[in-house]
């Protein structure tokens, strides 16, 4: 049933970030950009390397001025950390 579904990969969604788990995310503006990596939420700290989605429909690295800075709670912008190898 698509009902069950489309739960089901909520439910997996909010386990992947909630146990700060890899996954692949898409631009909201570009399905075609992923990045595989996890979700950087409010109160965590950004790091040198990490991504945003910026609204040229990449995945850019974050400006290295926002290297340190911790996530707002609603921050418009998604943050995404890579997969370490």
């Amino acid at each position: 049933m698509v009902v069950s579904g489309i739960v089901e990969g909520a439910v997996n969604r909010y386990f992947q970030e909630k146990n700060k788990m890899d996954t692949t995310h898409v631009h909201p503006i570009n399905a075609s950009a992923k990045v595989v990596g996890r979700l950087i939420r409010h109160p965590e700290r950004l790091e040198k390397g990490d991504l945003h989605d910026s609204k040229n429909g990449k995945w850019e690295h974050i400006p290295l001025e926002l290297v340190g800075a911790i996530v707002r709670k609603n921050p418009g912008v998604l943050f995404v950390r890579l997969k370490k190898p």
